[in-house]
């Protein structure tokens, strides 16, 4: 065996790491345990690959982590007749912690659910045992005949087969109906609008894109929409400083609803909007966290949601694990309905024991669709590659241009470049052609030129590319560093890639990064859908992200980053008018500091129907 075949690639050993890692406590097993395809690890590693290299090798040195501004004394006094708070409410300590949950069948007692442990008692090891390294292989009926007999009567027996991770709730039959998740390609008008603040204040001030902008925004958009926001205790005071000083559009109110443990962005992955019998409704996962492999549970996700109905908001909990952001409701000019579902979904509940096609059918019925469409991971949600729209009779699908948006990124930054004495006026003129080798040159010979060491950039540079106070020179770089980036993953052969093994993995996850958005959009197109490409790209703490925004009856709700980007906003926001004309108002609003945390709009928000 040759040498260099000895080595293991960076691939590889990024995969065997995302499958040992540990599931609960030691027995309880490894991702390893979840059956988990191949093709849909290899994504997450290269998402992991993508992170780690950035971390490393795209450096702002002297760059300092951002937390929430102060809320300062914005405004004082009594609250504003549109704002209610309700009294701060009191949670039972289960104990939870962040963790993924070492009991397979976990599901969240909330909404005055049966409780469920989330670690297994150390006498039900064994059982434990065999429940999480045959469940998602053998499936849900031959692991309970494997188990055998728990408990001297059927309570007993119910709550121990729970506690070794058995999902007693998926057996035979058991489907949450009745349940029809609200389309989200532009049918309907929005009547409540739910978030999830993070901190007592903007991270930089009005215009920063974080959560509080985002409310802020809304709300002055959003004539008699009702907004409900969830805020940590501790925070809300400093919430509503700031909101004292709002002016809101005609009819629009708001509730606060405080949380007693700390609250993430979020709002669309813990609960699903929708309709039961009639009235609007939120669908909430069987837990609520995050991640791919195996995911994590986040207590305060799943505790807010006891929360919701305190505000008049319905809410009901499904049997099935799924994060809100990798479902999509698509209605059809003629009647179906479409559920898209990014592949992580279906692997969560393949590991509950269910079979793919038992899956599907569930996910159909629990979200009332006709049939479900599979998409690949391209992004570690669905609503960050597509948003659709019905149209003059036509379904769109509108998806990120990484290309269109690419080649902007660079010629903004040229032009950045040469005024500031950093790039010469040829090298910023040959940026702005075609001739894409010499724009990948030119730029490479101006950054590196500025370098303050291998992957290190002074923070004097990121500096240039800051407009305005709200605008972050940092996350700006580190989008352009991502633009050079991608177009070598392009253009160069792989045979021509670095010899650095980090380096090269990271140009290769590109390429099949990109490559996997392609085969997305080739399935929205066997739908017999128009997709429609936006210059945007969807890079997680990188991303320039048009795409991932809100349908309205009448309008589209589109995440702008604003500041040094915002021709690129302008660019996307003419393509969605040139594709929808002058019936569908197009409304930027701003999310720059909610993009650089790998998120958008849809992401933060849970719209639905008026109660």
């Amino acid at each position: 065996m040759a040498k260099s075949d000895s080595i293991m690639s960076v691939e590889d050993e990024v995969l065997a790491n995302l499958r040992r890692q540990p599931l609960g406590r030691a027995e309880a097993g490894t991702v390893a345990d979840l059956n988990l395809p191949l093709e849909f690890l290899r994504r997450v590693a290269d998402r992991v690959i993508q992170s780690s290299f950035r971390e490393r090798h795209r450096i702002v040195v002297g760059n300092v982590a951002r937390e929430h501004a102060a809320p300062g004394a914005a405004g004082s006094g009594p609250l504003p007749g549109w704002v209610r708070v309700l009294p701060a409410r009191a949670i039972v300590d289960r104990g939870w912690t962040e963790c993924r949950p070492g009991v397979r069948g976990f599901r969240a007692p909330i909404l005055g659910g049966v409780e469920w442990p989330l670690e297994v008692p150390a006498e039900l090891a064994a059982a434990a045992r065999v429940v999480n390294g045959r469940l998602a292989l053998d499936g849900l009926t031959k692991t309970v005949l494997a188990v055998g007999v728990l408990g001297a009567n059927a309570d007993e027996a119910a709550a121990k087969f729970r506690a070794v991770g058995v999902p007693t709730d998926l057996s035979g039959v058991a489907v949450q109906g009745g349940f029809e998740a609200a389309a989200e390609n532009g049918f309907g008008s929005i009547g409540v609008i739910r978030v999830q603040l993070t901190g007592p204040g903007y991270y930089e001030g009005i215009g920063d894109g974080g959560s509080l902008d985002i409310l802020r925004q809304l709300m002055a958009v959003s004539p008699g929409v009702a907004f409900v926001a969830s805020v940590e205790e501790r925070h809300v005071a400093g919430v509503l400083g700031q909101v004292r000083s709002w002016t809101p559009a005609e009819g629009t109110t708001l509730v606060v609803i405080p949380e007693a443990l700390p609250v993430a962005q979020w709002a669309q992955d813990n609960t699903k909007a929708g309709y039961r019998v009639g009235e609007a409704t939120l669908l909430a996962p069987r837990w609520a966290g995050r991640g791919e492999a195996g995911g994590i549970f986040v207590p305060g996700e799943n505790a807010l949601i006891d929360g919701l109905p305190r505000a008049g908001l319905k809410v009901s909990q499904s049997a099935m694990l799924f994060e809100g952001g990798n479902l999509m409701l698509v209605r059809e000019p003629g009647g179906r309905r479409v559920l898209l579902v990014g592949e992580a979904e279906v692997c969560r509940n393949v590991g509950l024991g269910l079979a793919r096609p038992r899956v599907l059918e569930m996910f159909c019925a629990e979200f009332g669709a006709d049939i479900c469409a599979v998409l690949p991971a391209s992004s570690f949600h669905i609503d960050l590659e597509v948003t659709t729209r019905t149209h003059e009779g036509r379904v769109l699908a509108f998806v990120p241009d990484t290309m269109k948006a690419v080649r902007t990124i660079c010629g903004l930054a040229a032009e950045k470049l040469a005024a500031a004495g950093m790039m010469s006026s040829h090298e910023a003129e040959v940026c702005g052609t075609d001739a894409l080798p010499k724009v990948f040159a030119a730029l490479a010979s101006a950054l590196w030129r500025r370098a303050s060491g291998p992957g290190q950039y002074p923070l004097s540079m990121a500096e240039v590319f800051r407009s305005g106070e709200v605008d972050s020179g940092v996350g700006n770089l580190q989008r352009i560093l991502f633009a050079h980036d991608w177009l070598g993953a392009e253009l160069i052969p792989p045979s021509g890639y670095p010899v650095d093994r980090h380096a090269a993995a990271y140009l290769r996850s590109l390429r099949r990064a990109e490559a996997d958005r392609r085969a997305l959009q080739r399935q929205l197109r066997g739908l017999g859908w128009e997709v429609v490409p936006v210059p945007a790209i969807s890079s997680e703490e990188v991303s320039i992200n048009s795409i991932n925004g809100v349908q309205d009856a009448r309008r589209y709700l589109m995440p702008a980053y604003g500041g040094f980007f915002e021709p690129l906003d302008r660019e996307a926001e003419a393509a969605f008018a040139a594709a929808l004309g002058s019936s569908v108002e197009i409304v930027p609003i701003l999310t720059g500091e909610t993009q650089r945390r790998g998120g958008g709009l849809h992401c933060a928000v849970s719209a639905m129907a008026g109660l």
